[in-house]
């Protein structure tokens, strides 16, 4: 390994690639990789695009394996599938990597190290930053604002001017990308599969934080996101899970004015859909917010029949 890899918990930290339709994305990814991480780990959600068949194929200087799941199984099943074969392997620590994240040179070690500085601390976060937007934050770890039952990527969207730098905690890390320790997985347990696609991270940092750990915020490891590759597409998939989610994020963790805040929230953005239905273009959307409460009124989490 060269001067950018992790000098430390035995060199053994294996990166775990859940992967959807990523044949284009991937080559970038795992070349940021190849020096900083012992190998890969790829859990192929039931990709159309070739993506499972190149990876059987690609050589490089990453020890690369694939699981390759015949269909989307969701954000979190999938990188319960990596972590468990992971350690299985002898990872000494879990890199999560979103198939459209790249690293820089040095992202991994400052990931180490934050990790080390605590015994307590459950997951190192970078600082995210959009690959197509120079200058302009992804985010600096998560953040969990209490009395609205919400979960978002602390200052997602501002310039970067250095302003969370200072900072060494932060709620939750971010599913985008981050460095966990095996012994928090041993407490905490893995991600939640019922959320399927968002809000999984968050959760799983509650969960850590409600049993004595924390998440460290790594500001000298940057990561370039592009940030929701796999639904970009398909606007409304994004809105239905961010919908159904919250609202069982709020049920589960936040107080009760919290959750009220959050239905409140969500039943104002419900009250407009109606007119939406007027435009065919946007009934899809419509649809994906009504059906989104309606489903986590009914308990129907996991895999959406309608949005995929």
């Amino acid at each position: 390994m060269s001067p950018n890899a992790a000098p430390t918990l035995d060199a053994r930290i294996v990166a775990v690639i859940p992967c959807w339709n990523a044949r284009r994305r991937l080559p970038a990814v795992l070349a940021a990789l190849s020096d900083q991480v012992a190998a890969a780990l790829l859990v192929d959600n039931g990709s159309t695009d070739g993506t499972a068949d190149w990876l059987r194929t690609a050589t490089g200087g990453l020890p690369l394996t694939l699981i390759a799941n015949a269909e989307n199984r969701g954000w979190p099943t999938a990188v319960n599938q990596g972590i468990v074969a992971a350690r299985a392997m002898g990872a000494s620590a879990i890199l999560l990597v979103n198939d459209d994240a790249r690293f820089e040179p040095g992202a991994v070690a400052a990931l180490v190290e934050a990790l080390l500085a605590s015994p307590r601390a459950a997951a190192a976060s970078p600082k995210l930053c959009y690959a197509d937007r120079p200058g302009i934050l992804n985010g600096s770890g998560g953040q969990v604002l209490p009395a609205r039952g919400w979960a978002a990527l602390r200052g997602a969207g501002e310039a970067d001017r250095g302003q969370y730098d200072d900072l060494l905690w932060a709620d939750y890390p971010s599913g985008a990308a981050c460095l966990l320790r095996p012994a928090a997985l041993d407490a905490v347990g893995l991600f939640d599969e019922a959320y399927y696609l968002y809000y999984e991270d968050a959760d799983w940092g509650l969960r850590a934080r409600a049993a004595g750990w924390a998440t460290r915020y790594a500001p000298r490891g940057r990561v370039q996101h592009v940030g929701s590759a796999g639904t970009a597409g398909d606007p409304a998939r994004r809105r239905y899970y961010n919908v159904r989610n919250r609202l069982r994020f709020a049920r589960r963790h936040a107080a009760p004015l919290g959750r009220l805040r959050a239905w409140l929230e969500t039943l104002r953005l419900a009250a407009v859909q109606p007119l939406r239905w007027l435009w065919p273009e946007r009934r899809r959307d419509a649809e994906a917010v009504m059906l989104g409460i309606a489903d986590h009124l009914r308990r129907r989490y996991g895999r959406s029949a309608r949005f995929g």
